[in-house]
Parts: structure tokens; sequence; C-alpha cells
């Protein structure tokens, strides 16, 4: 679901990830995070025990949109969907999204909610902010993307305010290429926000793959 023009807040009473967004640290790695039992994926242990090593700190976050929860079940994006929850399963990566999906996803398919619900909870699903909501109306003013996709807009100023460097999406038009990508980052530069990495899952899903000698 789109906002028209404005950005409505209907995501604001939740009990989300928020605390004070900060423009260095946010909130990348506060809260322990657990991914349970997925259709087709072997359950496997929490990937951060009780008591983690150090290590696990450098696990990279990733906030996934709206369009990658759905290419779980969709046939066209099904197969390297489901590779990036079994890294994350193995520990490769955290996944993290936002009330925005949350919000989209209320009248998605049975087994997409059940999906989300597996996935997310209060400690890996981010909260909005007025840093947040500013930002999406910034990209907005500068014609990233129209005004009826704003929440194309806030999902990439979720992930830039909450400190997370990547965003994944399968939705080529409004987030996936380079055209939205630099204009995104320009505008993140105007207003003193790091840049972000927009990318399909077949990009993150390789990110690992060890080169030939």
């Amino acid at each position: 679901m789109h906002a028209e023009n404005t950005i409505s807040p209907p995501w604001k009473q939740t009990n989300r990830i928020t605390g004070p967004p900060a423009k260095t640290t946010a909130t990348r790695y506060e809260n322990e995070f657990s991914i349970r039992n997925f259709p087709g994926i072997p359950p496997q242990r929490s990937l951060f025990p009780a008591e983690f090593p150090v290590n696990v700190m450098h696990i990279q976050s990733l906030y996934l949109d709206t369009s990658v929860i759905g290419g779980y079940h969709d046939t066209e994006w099904l197969a390297d969907t489901r590779e990036l929850w079994q890294q994350a399963q193995a520990g490769q990566w955290r996944l993290v999204t936002s009330i925005v999906a949350e919000a989209e996803l209320k009248n998605a398919p049975a087994n997409v909610r059940d999906l989300f619900a597996a996935t997310f909870d209060a400690s890996n699903i981010l909260d909005t902010s007025t840093e947040i909501e500013d930002l999406a109306q910034a990209y907005l003013a500068a014609g990233v993307v129209p005004p009826k996709f704003a929440d194309d807009a806030l999902h990439v100023a979720m992930a830039t305010v909450h400190g997370v460097r990547l965003v994944v999406s399968w939705n080529f038009k409004h987030l996936v290429n380079v055209r939205r990508e630099d204009g995104f980052n320009a505008v993140n530069l105007l207003q003193g926000w790091p840049a972000v990495r927009i990318v399909s899952p077949k990009e993150i899903i390789h990110a690992h793959d060890k080169q030939p000698e």
C-alpha cells in the first residue's frame, strides 16, 4: 500500500526498534536475532545464542523490503530468495525489515504473512521516527521516486537512518537501479546521512563465494 503525496504515519504507535537514530552508529546491532523455522528449511538453533562470540558483530545486516519477503513464494524469485534465507539461517546475514513492510503485508497471502511472522519480531522490525519521515519526504521532493510510491522512499529512509547499509529488493523499477540509487544517495549526502547500496538478493547470495585461484 502506498501513500499519496505525503507519507501517512499509520505505524507511529508501535513497539519496535526505536531509540534515538544516530547518523553514525544508529541501531545496527542492538538486539539478539533468532531465525526460527521456515518452510523448506531444516530447523536450526538461534544464530545468536545466549553467549555468542565477539565476531558475531561482523554479521552484516540486510534491510528487506516487501518484494523480497513476497519473493520467497513467488516462482520467479523463489530460488534466490530462499537461498538468501538459508544463508541468514547459517549465520552469514542478519535480516531486518520495518513497520512499513509489516503494514504492506497485512493483506498478503497467508503463506507470506506466516513467513513474516516466522522471520521477524520486535527485535528486527525497525520503527519510524521524525528523522526517517523527513528524509523520505526529501527523497520525494527531489523526485527520486513519485509521491504515490512513498513507501519505497520510506524503505530506504528506514535503512539509512537505522544504519543498515544494504537495502535488498526485487523492485527494479523504483529501487534496484543505478539512477534511483544515485538519487537516494545524493539526498543522503545533502542531508548528512551515509550512502546505502540497493541490491537484489541475487547479488547478495554470491557475496561470500570464493574467487578462483
